[in-house]
């Protein structure tokens, strides 16, 4: 006989991993990953919330700030100028928001260790193909 308090809780459904996205990112003239862009108000606005993880990476248009309020795993954020142009990355664990910057015109989102395996750091020049 089972009693309401002794019964097996359901499985909790696991999230899906982001990605991969449709195009290639380039940083400094060299292919290193897939990536999505975000370009869409509900794209930039959902990002990477509800994922357990990222196959390559998440780019946001117009965006020069974000969040991990609601993320279960930390990310690494590259702020890129109107050129494309590395201006300061960051690691920001769940649950942080960064501040705003003023050159940004647009962010970059991966999984932690993506940037250093890709060669992207301050100053490098990023694009997609």
């Amino acid at each position: 006989m089972s009693t309401p308090w002794t019964t097996t809780p359901a499985a909790a459904p696991v999230a899906p991993v982001f990605g991969p996205g449709p195009q290639t990112l380039v940083v400094d003239g060299c292919a290193v990953a897939a990536v999505a862009v975000a370009r869409s108000r509900a794209e930039r606005r959902t990002g990477l919330l509800g994922s357990s993880g990222v196959d390559g990476a998440l780019w946001i248009t117009r965006c020069g700030a974000v969040h991990t309020v609601g993320m279960a795993y930390p990310l690494e954020v590259a702020f890129l100028d109107r050129r494309g142009r590395c201006t300061a990355v960051r690691t920001m664990p769940p649950g942080r928001w960064s501040r705003p910057r003023l050159r940004a015109r647009s962010t970059l989102e991966a999984e932690v260790g993506s940037f250093a395996a890709w060669g992207l750091g301050t100053g490098s020049v990023v694009s997609t193909a």
